[in-house]
């Protein structure tokens, strides 16, 4: 339309106003301009001009400085006041409209200049009404658009569900920290079998994106562990590491993620560079929203030493499980000093005031350590505390005390008892159990502990062995000298002389290590020294004992074979009693019938058959 049109059109709607509305004192009105948070260069946004208070039927337009290197798109929209033209003229948009009706509103797009920086916008609104002075009031609002490059570290994988439950698909979710919405042309996610592109998928501005396998993404994710990487062209905007997933450092991965669950950022978008602080475990997934804890489930248990001496530093130790988001405050005992600093480094903060000391949050669930100094005054001390924590989703904090240990005991420890054993041999026959003892040199105030294991010697641990393996902890309460464990030997009805073992202590709380330890336990065998015994070294192959030729000794008597014993499962003497008529003697311990062969005398040859290689005795 041409400018001398468009005079005439507007002369137009003027008369018409005449005719459809009294004419009154106009009102003054407002109008309000709203721009977006921010844009991206070249990016498309659009701009809104509220209007309220213009006086209902007149007529006007608004005429939109438009800020240098922004572009009009042509495209305009409007609710209750209809926009008839737009004309653009040197920087300058105007708008042409019907008749108010009282609250107006106009829209329109612009793109953004290609390079970062300020769009700065001014305009007014005109209304018109027969026999009346135009009435023209400024736009105010919003008056500056930034734009800007977003930020690659702004986009994070905020949730992983490699093993989601039937029929929910693999997931992969994004989270946009920025107040821009972002294209992903351009973009790949991958893991360690090769980059998907993300080309003409969008992220909202303080959003999330779930990027479905088989839609978004071709590639499994493993439930072991992966490594799932997001770049932007060849540069990585963030990676994760999960389960067994090999990254070059799997110390601190994410967690394996068990079936039906996810791993996700707690709290969302944390991002410190360490997988095993950025992420938790879910139990019920939100791909494609923010990652929630429903139910905190909190839980804080104190553990302390039952007995500390004066002005003795030590350590207390705080197991936490859901205090995610919130923290722990312990209330220490009148006395009692925090030593500043020495908080273990799962904790995000800690705030003193007087004895009460704040444990900022952490990951969850885990163990939390700090220290503190004892008082010189003797007596029982008691420690209170508290831990909270919230549901994101209900909004609902939940407070509840510290369980566990709450009473350490001041006392002037003096020296450490030794602990060791009552003596230094123990003799045992086989077959029968050994109680050993274990003593202090002195009782204790404090409750002691110490381990103890069996070692072999020439007596072997073990089902078919000599003795069954022992090991564990004693613990002594105070003013307790001895304790005791049992070993346990075994009868293997086989003459192998005297057999040794030891036991050792180690690893004491609250007492020193003395002598003797270790001690020797030797198991008599009660068995009798046969008169002969046969190696059987092969089996179960038949052996010719005994027999010159072959190296093998001589009877030194004639023995019952009843009285014969092996350390075999069983074994079978074998005599050619008669070579022309090929009849034989045999003697099997598997039969306790039909063994024809009674005895073994000296200057005859045998066949021996052993089910494995050992001995055979006679007695």
């Amino acid at each position: 339309m041409t400018k001398k049109g468009f005079f005439f059109l507007a002369g137009v709607l003027i008369a018409l106003g005449v005719l459809l509305i009294p004419v009154t004192s106009l009102a003054d009105g407002t109008a309000v301009r709203t721009l977006p948070d921010g844009a991206t260069p070249g990016s498309q946004f659009t701009v809104q001009v509220d209007i309220t208070g213009a006086t209902a039927g007149a007529f006007g337009g608004i005429n939109e400085v438009i800020p240098a290197g922004c572009t009009y798109t042509g495209s305009a929209s409007s609710t209750g006041v209809g926009v008839i033209n737009v004309i653009e003229d040197s920087g300058v948009l105007n708008f042409i409209l019907g008749g108010y009706t009282g609250s107006d509103s106009v829209s329109y797009d612009l793109n953004a200049p290609g390079a970062p920086g300020v769009c700065v916008f001014s305009g007014t609104v005109k209304v018109v009404a027969m026999g009346h002075p135009e009435n023209i009031f400024p736009i105010g609002g919003d008056n500056e658009l930034v734009i800007s490059e977003i930020s690659v570290e702004a986009l994070v994988i905020n949730e992983l569900i490699p093993s989601p439950t039937s029929p929910a698909k693999e997931c992969i979710e994004l989270f946009n920290k920025e107040a821009t919405a972002v294209d992903l042309t351009g973009w790949t996610i991958e893991d360690l079998t090769g980059p998907v592109a993300l080309d003409g998928l969008n992220i909202p501005a303080n959003g999330y994106l779930a990027l479905q396998q088989g839609t978004d993404f071709s590639f499994l994710l493993n439930n072991g562990g992966d490594v799932v990487t997001l770049k932007k062209g060849a540069t990585v905007v963030d990676k994760v590491a999960y389960g067994d997933g090999n990254d070059g450092n799997v110390a601190d991965n994410a967690p394996s993620v068990p079936g039906g669950q996810s791993v996700g950022r707690w709290p969302n978008g944390a991002d410190t560079d360490v997988d095993n602080v950025d992420f938790i475990l879910f139990e019920e997934p939100t791909c494609g929203a923010a990652n929630a804890i429903t139910d905190p489930n909190i839980d804080a248990i104190r553990t302390l030493p039952a007995v500390v001496n004066p002005d003795e530093q030590f350590q207390v130790s705080v197991y936490c499980m859901g205090i995610t988001p919130g923290g722990v405050t312990e209330t220490l005992p009148a006395g009692f000093g925090y030593v500043n600093g020495s908080h273990s480094p799962n904790i995000a903060a800690v705030v003193q005031n007087g004895n009460d000391i704040t444990f900022g949050w952490m990951a969850q669930p885990g163990t939390f350590t700090y220290e503190v100094i004892a008082p010189a005054t003797l007596g029982d001390y008691i420690f209170t505390g508290e831990a909270k924590g919230q549901g994101v989703v209900s909004g609902v904090e939940e407070i509840v005390s510290v369980t566990g240990d709450d009473t350490v005991s001041v006392q002037d420890v003096g020296t450490l008892p030794n602990v060791m054993f009552a003596l230094a041999n123990y003799n045992v026959n086989e077959g029968n159990i050994k109680v050993v003892e274990v003593i202090l040199s002195q009782p204790g105030t404090q409750t002691i502990t110490v381990e103890y294991d069996t070692v072999n010697g020439t007596a072997v641990a073990g089902v078919t062995g000599d003795y069954t393996a022992q090991s564990g902890i004693l613990t002594f309460a105070p003013g307790d000298l001895s304790e005791t464990f049992e070993v346990p030997t075994i009868e293997d009805f086989i003459f192998e002389g005297a057999e040794m073992l030891t036991a050792v202590l180690s690893n004491p709380t609250n007492a020193n290590l003395g002598a003797p330890n270790p001690t020797t336990i030797t198991i008599d065998d009660d068995e009798v020294e046969p008169a002969q015994v046969w190696d059987c070294p092969v089996g179960p192959l038949a052996l010719i004992a005994p027999y010159p030729d072959r190296a093998r000794p001589e009877l030194a008597g004639t023995y019952l074979t009843v009285d014969i014993v092996s350390d075999t499962e069983w074994f079978q003497i074998l005599w050619l009693e008669n070579e022309a008529t090929q009849q034989w003697q045999i003697y099997d311990t598997r039969q306790t019938i039909g063994n024809t062969l009674t005895q073994l005398q000296p200057d005859e040859c045998y066949y021996v058959v052993v089910s494995e290689p050992g001995q055979l005795m006679l007695y």
